[in-house]
């Protein structure tokens, strides 16, 4: 028999180690049972495992076994992975990309980031009823036909897309989408209205902090 007893169990660590683990020698008595008959139960055979176990061993940490440890075999025990672990390597690699290679469509992949995204994105959905009026602006006098997205060989890259893919950038209300265009004293402006002809989906950023109650676990609050 080994007299190292982490071969077949380890202690179980828990701040009430009392609900968790088994003394040592109930699981070698159980599984093995070494002990003569009349030693088990007694104290006998515990004091004599140690015995054994500590021969020559430092009275230090990582030395000496306390018979007071809790134990539980390796084969029903359970190992805690932090739900944080690789977090911090996945949102740097995240992060380098979005800022210096591939800002709009990143192509890292990261379960537990697209998992928690997700997560969030679901409770900023809402939805642009049929009808609502949205309204786009543009700096001058522009003709009907000039206040839709611009052409593909026009785009600029902007908040939302990157540079070649158009996209329309409206606002909910006239006196925001002109503060959009930034336009000087005196200066002429078009400012046209546009009406949904079909509900739409949509995440809305401009919320303020999501409650963390919505959540199961504390580790996707953070």
């Amino acid at each position: 028999m080994s007299t190292e007893p982490y071969e077949y169990y380890h202690p179980e660590i828990h701040d009430d180690p009392s609900e968790f683990g088994e003394k040592l020698i109930n699981l070698i008595n159980e599984d093995w049972n070494i002990f003569a008959y009349d030693m088990v139960g007694i104290g006998t055979d515990e004091t004599l495992l140690f015995d054994i176990l500590n021969n020559n061993k430092p009275l230090e940490p990582g030395g000496y076994i306390d018979p007071l440890n809790l134990y539980s075999r390796i084969t029903e025990s359970f190992t805690f992975v932090h739900p944080l672990e690789g977090w911090e390597e996945g949102w740097a690699s995240f992060k380098e990309e979005l800022k210096h290679t591939n800002r709009f469509f990143p192509s890292t992949k990261n379960d537990v980031l697209n998992e928690s995204f997700n997560d969030v994105l679901k409770y900023r959905t809402t939805y642009l009823t049929k009808g609502l009026n949205l309204y786009r602006a543009r700096l001058g006098k522009q003709a009907i036909d000039k206040m839709k997205a611009p052409p593909v060989y026009l785009a600029k890259s902007g908040r939302a897309n990157p540079h070649g893919i158009s996209y329309l950038y409206c606002a909910t209300d006239e006196p925001t989408c002109v503060a959009e265009i930034r336009p000087w004293k005196g200066a002429n402006i078009t400012v046209t209205e546009l009406n949904l002809n079909t509900e739409l989906k949509i995440v809305n950023l401009l919320k303020g902090q999501l409650c963390p109650f919505l959540f199961q676990s504390p580790f996707k609050v953070l």
